[in-house]
């Protein structure tokens, strides 16, 4: 037990606010949002060739039309379904790669102005930075979390126990 001015606090009570601090400080900035090849007035990169499904997009798949140049390239990206040649290469055709995989430990991570909490998980899900996942914590529900980068995963919005 500990003491806290004049009153005793058991050890699970001050897990429970641990963990209530880190559901509740974990919001996903503007910064951190992914770029997404846009669909603006510009034109899209296009497929070069028919790519196949899983294939990690290169120089050599990608065609440009018109004097312009998009502002983002694909490139890196990796096909989630057969690619056409000449079809624009965008969401949901093609997605980030997945930094984290099925059944990878992670780290949830999440802190406050004056206090940081981090908890080992399993990722149920894989996913690329910017994704929402669920993974599961020892002895816990699955919750659903943002993937920061390899490691790391923040909570998407706070519990309410």
């Amino acid at each position: 037990m500990f003491a806290r001015r004049g009153t005793l606090v058991a050890p699970y009570a001050l897990a429970r606010l641990a963990l209530g601090l880190l559901a509740c400080s974990a919001v996903a900035s503007a910064q951190d949002a992914p770029t997404v090849p846009s669909a603006s007035a510009e034109q899209p990169a296009r497929a070069a060739r028919a790519i196949p499904r899983g294939t990690v997009l290169s120089a050599d798949d990608i065609m440009i039309l018109g004097d312009s140049m998009p502002s983002t390239l694909p490139l890196g990206w990796i096909t989630r379904r057969l690619v056409q040649p000449g079809e624009a290469l965008r969401p949901p055709a093609i997605g980030r790669t997945p930094v984290v995989q099925t059944g990878a430990a992670v780290t949830l991570r999440a802190s406050t102005a004056r206090i940081s909490a981090t908890r080992s998980a399993v990722a149920l899900e894989a996913g690329a930075p910017g994704d929402t996942i669920r993974v599961r914590l020892e002895r816990a529900p699955s919750i659903a979390v943002i993937v920061r980068d390899s490691l790391t995963v923040v909570p998407v919005h706070p519990s309410r126990p």
